[in-house]
């Protein structure tokens, strides 16, 4: 397989690492949604009826578009497909559930522990943890590919 592109790499990290805060976005933004209240109108002599309840329902079953989080490296930014990301994110964790692998990666992206003290804590060489990243980053790729949160073509290396 082809190696992956430098950027697409950075930025699967970013969203593995700032997951939590995606979360957090996502849940304030769903509850902002309950405080906008639809209502009956009228005017100009055409009756506009509508169901409050309905329109609440049917805002929060749409996925949201974007949300904006705030990191230490990048300040204020937006995630479109919010919770497209995450449905992501709880598939690959799924699919290293039972593995070594998926401990290691937990440790990191979780827990946000050094690669060293994981290396050290699992007993594992650097070659073994940056093999289960690649593996699991790669993994992360084709998750987003199937889900078309990137395209398949802006992955590769050039």
């Amino acid at each position: 397989m082809e190696a992956l592109d430098e950027k697409v790499i950075s930025d699967l990290n970013h969203y593995l690492f700032y997951e939590d805060a995606i979360k957090y976005a996502v849940g304030v933004a769903r509850l902002e949604q309950g405080a906008a209240r639809g209502g009956t109108a009228g005017g100009s002599g055409h009756a506009f009826i509508s169901d409050p309840t309905a329109l609440l329902a049917m805002k929060h079953t749409a996925p949201l578009k974007s949300i904006k989080i705030v990191t230490q490296v990048h300040g204020e930014e937006t995630i479109c497909n919010p919770e497209a990301w995450l449905r992501v994110m709880d598939r690959l964790y799924q699919l290293y559930e039972y593995q070594m692998a998926g401990k290691c990666m937990r440790q990191r992206y979780i827990k946000h522990e050094r690669p060293m003290r994981i290396m050290i804590r699992m007993g594992i060489s650097q070659r073994t943890y940056y093999y289960w990243k690649d593996e699991f980053i790669r993994d992360f790729a084709m998750l987003a590919i199937q889900e078309k949160l990137i395209e398949p073509r802006t992955i590769v290396k050039r």
